[in-house]
């Protein structure tokens, strides 16, 4: 597979891409998780497929002291964490601008990209890709869960329908309009989970079908991880995803 390093939105990104892959090739966007980097992830592009997606990997723009890099800064009030909503709003920004950049770049619209990430790059992922201006082929969310406007206290992670339910923001307006779109989204969760129980994976499944999004939940023997049968999973949810936005595009005869 062919590596290539850039920058777009400010990010440092990494593109992984099949031998003389083609110039519309669909692309996947997927942000990592806590600590981490794009360059970890870039190994698991042939997991997923090594043949049919330009994957882009970036790099997070915040540095975590003692590790890598991290989409917002997370606070905690007592032993509850603080209402995320204005970091998350930092971080869809940039996801915002990168999607717009990649569009350019690669000439290509945006029901030709989808977009996911795990742990809070998922969160990250849904939180842009639900208020995105443009239509994306899916939105995918890997052992993450979505965010509200509302002190995250309201509720744990074992109960996310209160924290819902006190979101002070336009979750249910944006839900709303996300629903239009018609774009599908996975939701995918180890049921193991010690870091993000997979009740809350479960709840946002819940509150997507509730808005009327097309929604996939999968479970998978598993904790705060990536699995094969998860990546296998994700190729199936791209495939239908991408070959269902070009059959939405094509002329009626």
């Amino acid at each position: 597979m062919n590596i290539k390093r850039f920058k777009a939105a400010g990010l440092n990104c990494i593109e992984v891409s099949p031998l003389f892959a083609r110039e519309d090739l669909p692309i996947v966007v997927i942000l990592h998780g806590w600590g981490e980097w794009g360059e970890n992830y870039s190994l698991y592009a042939p997991l997923i497929n090594s043949l049919e997606y330009r994957f882009i990997f970036p790099n997070a723009p915040f540095k975590v002291p003692g590790a890598l890099f991290s989409w917002f800064k997370l606070k905690y009030e007592g032993f509850f964490l603080s209402n995320l909503a204005p970091q998350v709003a930092t971080a869809r920004s940039y996801i915002t601008s990168l999607l717009d950049e990649l569009k350019a770049r690669y000439n290509l619209p945006a029901n030709r990209m989808a977009l996911g990430g795990f742990s809070v790059g998922a969160m990250t992922a849904l939180d842009t890709g639900i208020s995105y201006q443009d239509k994306l082929a899916g939105l995918f969310s890997l052992s993450g869960f979505m965010v509200a406007d509302t002190p995250f206290e309201s509720s744990n992670m074992l109960n996310l329908d209160n924290y819902y339910a006190n979101d002070r923001g336009t979750l249910e307006k944006d839900l709303r309009n996300f629903a239009i779109s018609n774009t599908p989204v996975l939701i995918a969760h180890g049921i193991y989970d010690f870091m993000i129980p997979s009740q809350a994976g479960r709840a946002v499944y819940k509150q997507l079908k509730a808005a009327g999004v097309p929604t996939q939940l999968y479970e998978f023997i598993g904790s705060h991880q990536f699995t094969i049968d998860e990546f296998v999973t994700l190729n199936y949810f791209l495939k239908n995803a991408f070959k269902t936005a070009l059959l939405q595009e094509a002329p009626i005869k």
